[in-house]
Order: C-alpha cells, then sequence, then structure tokens
C-alpha cells in the first residue's frame, strides 16, 4: 500500500465523485492524516466520493487487508441491501470495475473507529482495486453522509520454507570410480 495512512495526502490514491475525498488533520485513527469521503457538513451531493487504489496481492503464503474507517450520518441507518439513500461501503474489485468481494456496505452514525479485517489469499498475484465510497442522494435539507478512512495495509507472509530434514542417517564408506 502506498500512503496508506494518508499522512502525505490522498497522494497516489485515486480520488472522484461528486464530494471527492480530501485529506483530514482532525479525525485520524493514527499518525497525522486520513482521508474523508463524503459530505462532513453543508450542501449535500448527489452521487459518489471514492477513493481506490490498484494494489497486486503477494503470492505466495498469505495476506491480509486491514483498515479503520469512521462513518457519520444523519441519514437514515441501514446495512446492505436495505440501504437506498445514503451509505458508506468499501469493495475488492477487478480493475475493470466488477465487484469481487463487498466488504461492508452501510450508513452508521457511530462517530467511532471501527477496524475491518480481509482475507486476501484467494487473490495471491492479482492484480485489485481496493474501493472505498460514500453515496449521497442530495437531499434538501441535507442529510450529510461521510467516513473517514486510516490505515489501510496489506499484510502478508511469504510461502513457509520448509524445515530442516529430520530422521537422516549417513553412512561413512569409500566411493571407488570404475
Amino acid at each position: 500500500m502506498r500512503n496508506g495512512g494518508f499522512e502525505t495526502g490522498i497522494g497516489l490514491s485515486a480520488a472522484s465523485g461528486d464530494a471527492p475525498p480530501v485529506a483530514s488533520t482532525t479525525t485520524v485513527h493514527s499518525g497525522s492524516g486520513s482521508a474523508v469521503l463524503g459530505t462532513v457538513s453543508g450542501t449535500e451531493p448527489t452521487g459518489e466520493s471514492t477513493v481506490s487504489q490498484t494494489v497486486v496481492v503477494p503470492s505466495g503464503g498469505s495476506s491480509s487487508l486491514t483498515f479503520w474507517y469512521w462513518p457519520a450520518t444523519t441519514d437514515e441507518i441501514c446495512t446492505g441491501a436495505a440501504c437506498k439513500w445514503d451509505w458508506q461501503e468499501a469493495q475488492i474489485r477487478t480493475p475493470a470495475g466488477a465487484t469481487l468481494a463487498s466488504l461492508l456496505k452501510l450508513n452508521s452514525n457511530a462517530r467511532a473507529w471501527a477496524q475491518v479485517n480481509f482475507d486476501l489469499s484467494p487473490y495471491a498475484g492479482q492484480t485489485i482495486v481496493l474501493w472505498f465510497n460514500v453515496h449521497q442522494d442530495g437531499a434538501v435539507p441535507p442529510d450529510d453522509t461521510s467516513m473517514y478512512l486510516d490505515d489501510v495495509e496489506i499484510n502478508g507472509s511469504g510461502p513457509t520454507v520448509p524445515g530442516a530434514p529430520t530422521n537422516v542417517v549417513a553412512t561413512a564408506g569409500i566411493r571407488r570410480r570404475r
């Protein structure tokens, strides 16, 4: 992961949408920065606020994705398919945009850091896109929805090195050439 703590701004991640994500120093999990997606206050746009990064999952061994998010909303609280107005979400996608895994989809006003852990081992050696999004419905008056994102990391262990052989017997002798 490049700049997964957002200490140097949004940096090398791709940011887009009607309310493009911005760097924040006000609400951080650790370090000095985070990314904020969506609208914290003010006029609520219609559409997406997305940050993504394309990565290659390490081959061999096991790999996992961890990240921390801090959700806030004044809209209806929901999870999964029940979310129809505003929501916060995270997905693993192909570079072409197809969803491989949905890590979370909810609309929460928890206003506290929560951690997500996800096993990336099934995608070993593949190029994937880590995709984080806040969707807003443009309500008037606004019922803003946002999500702070921080400490996005991919951790992996290489293939296990075989142990030293055991129960090996050596016999002394002279080898003759013919």
